[in-house]
């Protein structure tokens, strides 16, 4: 039975471990309070932690990100042990969907998305990811969230950024895989070389 892949695993544990510190961090990062004016002048209301102020899509979004962590991780396991290539496009999409959630705002599953992206990226595969980076990339021009000329936006920068990385694991990938089966056809070629003088004195 075949398991999964260190690397993935690792970036599937990466992930979880991103979810987990991120919820942990609300309890003790504060919320910026905004001063308010007042009739006897301005006053800075006290501050509250993320979990007082947000504390129920708090849990929300990180019971969203450990459920996306285990479904791509379920896929991920039952497709190693079939036998089967590339993450599926279950995997696929419930990765994207946490990334462009994470991009558009949702910060908690940013992180945990990029590193489901990249644990979807070692599992070895017929799809191209770097067609999805280079989607990333042109998105914001694409879809005219980034205005031609403007300063460019958070989510724009980020997109890019991403995209660019997945460009890069794409091609990185190719080539380890390229480099892989390139060993697998001289270790073949090897092992044919030594059994046919063997074959020939019998």
């Amino acid at each position: 039975m075949r398991r999964l892949d260190r690397a993935t695993a690792a970036l599937l544990n990466l992930a979880a471990l991103l979810a987990m510190t991120q919820f942990v961090s609300a309890f003790f990062v504060h919320v910026a309070a905004r001063a308010r004016p007042t009739p006897s002048g301005w006053v800075t209301p006290p501050t509250k932690t993320y979990i007082q102020t947000f504390g129920v899509s708090e849990v929300i979004l990180t019971l969203l990100s450990l459920a996306a962590i285990a479904v791509v991780a379920s896929v991920l396991s039952r497709r190693t042990r079939r036998g089967q290539s590339g993450a599926g496009w279950l995997a696929w999409g419930v990765s994207v969907i946490a990334a462009v959630l994470g991009l558009v705002g949702f910060g908690y599953l940013f992180g945990a998305g990029v590193c489901l992206l990249l644990a979807c990226v070692t599992v070895p595969r017929r799809h191209p990811m770097a067609a999805i980076g280079a989607w990333l990339i042109a998105a914001p021009f694409v879809l005219r969230y980034q205005p031609s000329g403007a300063p460019w936006t958070g989510a724009a920068r980020r997109d890019v950024v991403v995209g660019a990385v997945l460009v890069l694991a794409g091609f990185a990938g190719f080539f380890a895989a390229l480099a892989g089966r390139v060993r697998e056809l001289y270790a073949e070629a090897e092992l044919r070389t030594r059994s046919e003088p063997v074959a020939s004195a019998e």
